[in-house]
């Protein structure tokens, strides 16, 4: 587990680094992997919970997948989500323009 939390730290933003490697200590010290994920505040509460069920049931390796789909997923709604919004904002400040123009140039 120690080895497995390292490799994702190395990966993660430098503003996960510590909390992780604040995890990885609490894991060392034999605390349950969702305990020391929770403590450093590392984790959403989603995947918390799909660690804590896979801890309790014998099945973390299950549960830690079901968990980065469900990720997977959220990010590629967000992602969407994020795209289908790009053309209204563009279109939003470009009309806000113009008008500010036509108002401030052409009416007076």
């Amino acid at each position: 587990m120690d080895r497995a939390i390292a490799a994702v730290e190395e990966t993660a933003s430098p503003l996960l680094q510590p909390r992780l490697a604040r995890a990885r200590e609490l894991v060392r010290e034999g605390a349950a992997l969702s305990a020391a994920l929770n403590s450093a505040d590392a984790i959403t509460p989603l995947v918390l919970g799909y660690l804590r069920a896979g801890e309790r049931s014998g099945r973390l390796p299950a549960a830690i997948e079901r968990a980065a789909a469900e990720l997977e997923r959220e990010a590629e709604t967000r992602a969407r989500i994020q795209a289908a919004l790009t053309y209204p904002a563009f279109l939003a400040v470009a009309g806000t323009v113009s008008v500010t123009a036509i108002v401030g140039l052409v009416v007076p």
